[in-house]
């Protein structure tokens, strides 16, 4: 009898310790990949909405066509530093967001680190 409840107590601790395994496991996989996953598409949601303004492709495809079909002289100036103007301030933009959601991801991964490591240092 003593056999079997020894048995079944090592049983027990390797399927607690498993579980637990597997439980650190998921969260750092929630935490790290799902939130990273969920930032990025909240950025890219953001770029695409600031495209359709902005339409950086098509401002860099036509950057020396003339403003509004205007060919004289003045129209074709105009068109290449509205264009650049526009250009400019996309690409701007475009890095701050990519700044902001890499920062967001940096601080919320950096979030258990910093409470482990008060747990830790007492």
């Amino acid at each position: 009898m003593t056999y079997m409840i020894q048995t079944a107590s090592r049983f027990a601790a390797a399927y607690v310790l498993q579980r637990l395994i597997f439980r650190i496991g998921e969260f750092l996989r929630r935490w790290y990949v799902a939130s990273g996953v969920g930032i990025a598409h909240a950025a890219i949601r953001r770029l695409e909405s600031l495209d359709r303004t902005f339409a950086l492709k098509i401002t860099l495809l036509h950057f020396f066509t003339p403003l509004y079909g205007d060919e004289s002289f003045i129209g074709r100036i105009f068109g290449v530093l509205f264009r650049s103007v526009r250009i400019v301030i996309a690409l701007a933009l475009y890095l701050m967001i990519a700044v902001l959601a890499l920062l967001a991801y940096l601080i919320w991964a950096l979030i258990p680190v910093y409470f482990l490591a008060k747990a830790v240092m007492g």
